[in-house]
C-alpha cells in the first residue's frame, strides 16, 4: 500500500499538468471545434489522474502476477524443449519402434604343427602370434565391404532391412548407396576380440530372430572359407617358392655336368685329373731311375776312365731321362699349344668344383621341398566354432526405458545450458 501523503501530491502533480494543458488549450490559436475536442479530452485525462489518486495501488499483487507470467512461459519453454521430445521419444520407442533380435557366436582361429624352436619362436613370444594375427585377419574381413556384397548375394540382407514394415528410423532406405548400406552394416554386425583367449565374439542384429542367427551363421562359414583359402595359398606360395630353388638348383647342375661333357670332348680325355696323376706317378718313376742312373754313373767315374763304354753309357741314360723328365713337367704345366695339360686340368678342376657345388645345392632344395610339403601338410589354419549362432526368443533392441531416459536428460541439459547462456546475454547487456 502507497503513503496517503505521496498519493496527494502525485494527484496535485496531475492536476497541474491537467491545468496548464487546459491553459494551453484555450490560448491556441487553432479553430474554436479543435479547441473543444482538445479541452474535453484534457478534462477526461484530469478526471483519469484524478480517480486514480484517490485509488491505492497493490505492489504485492502485481508482483505476484509478474511471478506467474515468468512460470508460465517457463512451463512453456519445458514443455517445448523437454517434455515434448521426451514425449515423442516415448511414443516413437513404446508405439513405433520394431524389435531387435541378437545372435551371438564365438569363434576362434586355431593352426596345426608346432612351430620350429628358432628365433622367429624367441621372438614371436614378444610379438602377437600366427593365431591372433589371424584372428585379426578374420575380424578385418568380417567388417569389410567384400562381406557385405557376399552376404547380400547369398541372404538377400540388404533386402530385409529395407522392409517397409520396420519402423522409418530402423530400417535402410530402399534408395541408399552402397557407402549408406555399408555404414548400415557395420551398424547391425558388431565383433570383437579378445587377445588373451584370442576368441571372435560375432553379434548380428535383425529384426527377427531367424534372419539374425541365418546372417550370423552365413558370416560363420564365408569367414571358414576365407580362412582356408589363406591357408592353402601360403602352403602353396611355400610349396612354389622351394620349387622354384629346386628347379634353379638342377638347372645349375645341368650347366655344370655340360660344361664337363664339352671339356671332356675338347680335351679327348675322359678325366684329365686322372691323366695327370698317372704322368704325376710316372715322372715319380723316372726321377727315381734318374737317381739310380746317376749314383751309378758316379761310381763308374770313381774307378774308370771318363771314355770309358760303361762310364759314357751311363752317361747317356741319365741324359736321357733327364730329357724324358723335362717332357712329363712340359706336359703337366705346359700351355695347351705345346701339348701341356695345365691349362685342363685347371679348367676341369672348376668345371668339377662347380658340378659338386650345384649337386649339393640341389640335394638341398630337395629337402627343402620335402620339408615344405610335410609342413604344408601339417600346419593348417581353420576357424573353430566355440558357441553356435544363438537363436534369441526375446528382443534385445531397442532399450526403450533407457532410450526415453536418455532424450530426457539430454532435453534437459540442453534446455539449462540455453536457459543460462541467455540469462548470461542478457545480465551483460543489462551491464
Amino acid at each position: 500500500m502507497q503513503d496517503p501523503k505521496q498519493q496527494k501530491t502525485q494527484a496535485q502533480s496531475v492536476a497541474q499538468i491537467a491545468s496548464a494543458q487546459s491553459k494551453s488549450i484555450v490560448s491556441s490559436p487553432a479553430s474554436s471545434d479543435k479547441n473543444i475536442e482538445n479541452l474535453q479530452a484534457a478534462n477526461k485525462l484530469k478526471q483519469i489522474h484524478a480517480a486514480a489518486a484517490h485509488q491505492p495501488v497493490d505492489y504485492e499483487a502485481q508482483a505476484r502476477k509478474r511471478r506467474k507470467k515468468r512460470a508460465f512461459i517457463l512451463v512453456q519453454k519445458l514443455f517445448l524443449f523437454v517434455i515434448a521430445p521426451t514425449i515423442a521419444a516415448t511414443v516413437y520407442y513404446v508405439f513405433i519402434a520394431r524389435d531387435q533380435y541378437m545372435s551371438t557366436t564365438s569363434v576362434s582361429v586355431k593352426t596345426e604343427g608346432t612351430p620350429s624352436l628358432g628365433i622367429d619362436s624367441i621372438i614371436g613370444s614378444f610379438a602377437s602370434s600366427g593365431t591372433s594375427k589371424d584372428a585379426l585377419l578374420v575380424q578385418e574381413y568380417i567388417q569389410s565391404r567384400d562381406m557385405l556384397k557376399l552376404l547380400d548375394e547369398k541372404e538377400q540382407f540388404l533386402k530385409h532391412y529395407q522392409n517397409p514394415n520396420i519402423d522409418f528410423l530402423a530400417r535402410l532406405a530402399p534408395d541408399a548407396t552402397f557407402e549408406d548400406a555399408y555404414e548400415y552394416y557395420r551398424e547391425m554386425i558388431g565383433i570383437k576380440f579378445d587377445s588373451e583367449s584370442g576368441v571372435l565374439t560375432l553379434e548380428v542384429k535383425a529384426f527377427d530372430p531367424q534372419s539374425a542367427q541365418r546372417f550370423a551363421e552365413t558370416l560363420i562359414k564365408l569367414s571358414e572359407q576365407k580362412v582356408n583359402a589363406m591357408s592353402i595359398h601360403m602352403q602353396n606360395d611355400k610349396i612354389a617358392f622351394t620349387k622354384g630353388v629346386l628347379d634353379e638348383a638342377e638347372k645349375r647342375l645341368f650347366a655344370a655336368q655340360k660344361a664337363i661333357l664339352s671339356i671332356q670332348q675338347e680335351q679327348g680325355d675322359f678325366s684329365p685329373d686322372h691323366s695327370a696323376k698317372s704322368l704325376m706317378g710316372l715322372k715319380s718313376g723316372l726321377e727315381n731311375a734318374l737317381a739310380q742312373a746317376q749314383t751309378q754313373l758316379n761310381e763308374a767315374r770313381a774307378i774308370m776312365a771318363p771314355t770309358a763304354p760303361q762310364v759314357l753309357a751311363l752317361d747317356s741314360k741319365v741324359r736321357s731321362i733327364k730329357a724324358q723328365i723335362r717332357k712329363e713337367n712340359n706336359r703337366l704345366i705346359g700351355s695347351t699349344e705345346d701339348g701341356g695339360m695345365g691349362k685342363n686340368i685347371a679348367e676341369f678342376e672348376l668345371a668339377m668344383l662347380e658340378k659338386e657345388l650345384a649337386q649339393k645345392e640341389y640335394q638341398s632344395a630337395t629337402i627343402s621341398l620335402e620339408a615344405a610339403r610335410l609342413d604344408a601338410l601339417k600346419q593348417k589354419s581353420y576357424l573353430v566354432e566355440i558357441t553356435s549362432p544363438s537363436l534369441v526368443d526375446e528382443a534385445s533392441y531397442p532399450k526403450r526405458w533407457l532410450k526415453i531416459l536418455t532424450v530426457f536428460l539430454v532435453s534437459l541439459a540442453a534446455f539449462g545450458i540455453f536457459s543460462l547462456t541467455v540469462s548470461a546475454v542478457k545480465e551483460h547487456a543489462r551491464i
